[in-house]
């Protein structure tokens, strides 16, 4: 493989996956971080991470009725460190057919910081600045580094919950600049006693540096449902969700169209976060790859079949400070020879919030 070409060829799923692009990010806890392909994810909506603003809307309704919510502090973030094992560094390029199967320690680290703009109850607007480094101590050259910014907004109008995301991320692999990623979104949650349904729309433009044929736009749209295990309580639930959209390349053999079903599960163990409290999370994901053409290479075009599976605990220390650990499997098939993987990943992550 030729892996300096690889270090420009980031996948398209690698940068969704560490983009916090929807409404979760702003109010991220560790039970809830944005979805991820090369690392361990909890939300079921793939790319898209759950809108946690709305589980507190939610959470602030069911308050309602008995005490006055406490105030939302003004300025907020989380840090977040993790060590584990990961069986396949490196995922299948976009640009290169062959899968290198490198495995080794893996170490991590996160940071965001918030600022709340407006936090009243009816609305809420954030600004939001975040790093992440992914290291492989084995494998120093596929060290990604991460840096980026968004500003969002959720609103109470009438009986639904409209919100936005706008950000952009800038990408950076064994210290050279591989793309850039500029993103918007657009959601209406309806928050009811027993469920939460959530409709969005995103779009994404992706700037490789020195890959033209692989730059282009992505278009999502999506539904979730939220089946409420406990009256206005988000953070007991089962989910159903389904995203569909395309991504149009600078060649019809890096274009494609994309479904993605899937389904997850979470639990906490107590009131809030304090001392003793407990939160569980699964998903179960599948996705369908279309392309729009095959490769030079190939007479025919890619189809390919993505699932993963993957699990969550943190056992929260204190108010701010929680242990966890999360195991993570996935694989992809494809009509391709060279173009199928498989991949697990486990590991502890230690999380402070502020």
């Amino acid at each position: 493989m030729n892996t300096s070409k690889s270090f420009l060829a980031l996948p398209v799923s690698v940068l969704l996956a560490a983009i916090p692009a929807g409404l979760g990010a702003a109010e991220a806890t560790p039970t809830e971080p944005p979805a991820a392909e090369p690392a361990p994810p909890t939300s079921t909506a793939g790319e898209v991470p759950a809108p946690v603003s709305v589980a507190d809307f939610a959470a602030r309704r069911r308050a309602a009725g008995a005490a006055q919510p406490a105030p939302l502090q003004r300025f907020g973030g989380a840090i977040s460190l993790g060590a584990g094992y990961d069986s396949n560094v490196v995922l299948l390029e976009d640009q290169n057919q062959v899968v290198t199967e490198l495995d080794g320690f893996a170490l991590s680290a996160a940071a965001s910081g918030i600022w709340r703009a407006v936090a009243r109850d009816e609305t809420r607007i954030n600004v939001m600045l975040t790093a992440a480094d992914d290291e492989y101590p084995d494998h120093d050259e596929q060290r990604l580094l991460r840096v980026g910014g968004q500003i969002t907004g959720l609103f109470r109008w009438r009986s639904v919950n409209p919100g936005f995301v706008v950000g952009a991320d800038r990408f950076i692999i064994d210290g050279e600049g591989a793309a850039t990623a500029i993103s918007a979104s657009a959601t209406v949650a309806s928050i009811r006693r027993d469920h939460v349904d959530i409709a969005g729309v995103e779009a994404m433009q992706l700037d490789y540096d020195d890959i033209d044929s692989a730059s282009g736009t992505l278009v999502l749209a999506s539904y979730r449902h939220w089946f409420l295990l406990q009256p206005f309580a988000a953070r007991r639930r089962v989910e159903a969700s389904v995203r569909a959209g395309a991504f149009r390349a600078g060649t019809d053999d890096e274009s494609y169209l994309t479904l993605r079903p899937a389904l997850g599960w979470s639990w906490r163990f107590g009131a809030e976060r304090a001392r003793g409290t407990w939160d569980l999370a699964t998903a179960l994901e599948y996705e369908l790859r279309v392309y729009d053409e095959a490769v030079p290479s190939e007479s025919d075009a890619e189809v390919a079949h993505l699932a993963a599976l993957g699990a969550e605990t943190n056992w929260w220390l204190s108010s701010w400070l929680a242990a966890g650990a999360y195991a993570r499997i996935s694989a992809r098939s494809s009509n391709i020879d060279n173009r199928d993987y498989s991949r697990f990943q486990v590991g502890l992550r230690l999380t402070a919030t502020y």
